[in-house]
């Protein structure tokens, strides 16, 4: 998977920068990756923004997340998917044209 800028996602830097804040109040993920349109490029102006979290333990609560995501002031939907329970087809999707967007850095 590549890392990349938001801004050739077609993110704006302070929407980017909410979705990293969110991120970081829950230490329980351990990557947070970008798939679909965004990243092939083919992506409209009120395009959806494809999301795939990677946890590091069970204790992650998806749910209060997607409602986390959902309560900023974004004007795109944000469409969260949990790598561990995600289909076979779908995450080997994510793992060829999925961009890195956050990544746990600690020990």
């Amino acid at each position: 998977m590549l890392k990349t800028d938001p801004i050739k996602l077609g993110i704006e830097q302070n929407y980017f920068e909410d979705i990293i804040r969110i991120v970081h109040s829950y230490p329980e993920i351990k990557q947070l990756v970008v798939f679909g349109s965004r990243v092939r490029g083919d992506f409209g102006r009120y395009s959806d923004i494809d999301l795939c979290v990677t946890k590091k333990n069970d204790g992650f609560k998806i749910t209060k997340f997607r409602m986390d995501l959902e309560d900023l002031n974004i004007p795109y939907l944000i469409d969260v998917v949990d790598n561990s329970e995600a289909e076979e087809e779908l995450r080997e999707k994510i793992a060829k044209e999925g961009c890195i967007i956050w990544e746990f850095s600690g020990g």
